[in-house]
């Protein structure tokens, strides 16, 4: 009786990148500024396609915006800057402001994650493997081995860069379901005349709901999709997870 088999072909690459979200992107960006014999040889894998939905309040911190020039991107995404914030507690609010200096930068991150995996088709060099998950992370002492739903990759250096439910993590540290952050989101149209996020360019945290039992805290920041102002509203619950 005559047996079929199937080989299982294996791509290589230097730098193998779990995840083609900010952290994963910013971080093959910068490999190929700082080494740019690295082009062709850094591949970014990414479970979904961009522009693609992620629950997320999409502050950009002033570091963050330090690091896109240092990488020489412009924020081409729309945004909303906030000056003040707030967080309520069940002991009181606490006003996070600094003299009108920039807290924090507001995007959508869906725009803001397809921005700079366009970033990456000016700078030959990386690819991005769209539609790919994640199932299997092996390694031995010569390469690290991922496989995916469509093909084995065999690299180097593997980036971690999946998210709080990491597959890489999982493989390194073991299973560890206390570190996986669940949250909740909403767009909600507003007037900007009413809604003091837009009127004073304010962010708001709620932590009051922790006296009530449930962990985490609720975030209200000002957004603008499709060139109208909206407030994004959500709550996380692990507190070992952060949104902005």
């Amino acid at each position: 009786m005559r047996r079929a088999f199937f080989m299982e072909s294996t791509r290589k690459c230097e730098v193998l990148i779990a995840g083609a979200g900010p952290a994963g992107l910013a971080t093959a960006l910068y490999l190929l500024r700082r080494r740019p014999e690295l082009a062709g040889r850094i591949v970014a894998i990414e479970k979904s396609a961009h522009p693609r939905f992620k629950v997320c309040a999409g502050g950009l911190i002033p570091k963050t915006m330090l690091a896109l020039e240092e990488l020489g991107i412009a924020l081409d995404a729309p945004a909303v800057e906030v000056v003040r914030g707030e967080a309520r507690t069940p002991v009181g609010s606490v006003d996070l402001s600094r003299g009108g200096d920039v807290l924090c930068t507001i995007v959508r991150r869906d725009r803001f994650d397809a921005m700079l995996a366009r970033a990456r088709r000016a700078r030959a060099g990386l690819e991005i493997a769209e539609n790919e998950r994640v199932v299997e992370v092996s390694q031995d002492a010569h390469a690290v081995r991922v496989r995916t739903e469509r093909g084995l990759y065999e690299s180097d250096v593997l980036v971690g860069a999946d998210g709080s439910g990491s597959r890489v993590r999982r493989a390194v540290f073991g299973e560890r379901k206390a570190t996986t952050g669940r949250a909740l989101m909403t767009d909600i149209a507003v007037s900007p005349e009413t809604a003091v996020e837009f009127r004073e360019h304010r962010y708001r945290f709620d932590f009051r709901c922790v006296s009530g039992g449930i962990s985490g805290y609720s975030w209200s920041f000002p957004c603008m999709i499709d060139g109208r102002p909206h407030l994004k509203r959500g709550h996380i619950r692990s507190a070992s997870s952060c949104v902005c």
